[in-house]
């Protein structure tokens, strides 16, 4: 599987600019980052909002959980996990195609809907 970049250069300038706890206090004035998201489920959100200049992997954000609000939260994202997904989301949509198109095929090599005798597909009189 290709190397898969969450945060690009200008992400990473803007982070070097936005250190651990430099926005704090900012509430809703806090600047974002970048937006990171789940394509394939849509659950989870992850507003990056601030870099540790000791680490690459982790940052500091907020995660917005779409499926339970009350559950979203500040704290701490890795982004390997992340990356983690992105290589299980590419996984989980070739085995889902792989699926669909056999599932497909059966459908198609059993279909004998043609071949219904119009007698038993016509309204029976008593």
């Amino acid at each position: 599987m290709a190397h898969q970049t969450l945060i690009t250069a200008e992400v990473k300038k803007f982070l070097d600019k936005h250190p651990s706890g430099s926005q704090d206090g900012l509430k809703g004035e806090a600047k974002v980052a970048c937006r990171l998201f789940c394509p394939f489920t849509h659950a989870f959100t992850w507003y990056i909002l601030e870099g540790y200049e000791d680490s690459d992997n982790i940052v500091y954000g907020y995660v917005v959980n779409n499926a339970n609000p009350d559950f979203s939260e500040y704290g701490d994202i890795d982004l390997n996990e992340l990356k983690g997904l992105k290589q299980f989301e590419t996984e989980y949509r070739t085995r889902l195609t792989d699926f669909l198109g056999q599932l497909m095929n059966q459908v198609s090599d059993s279909n004998n809907y043609s071949k219904v005798d119009q007698s038993q597909s016509s309204p029976r009189r008593h």
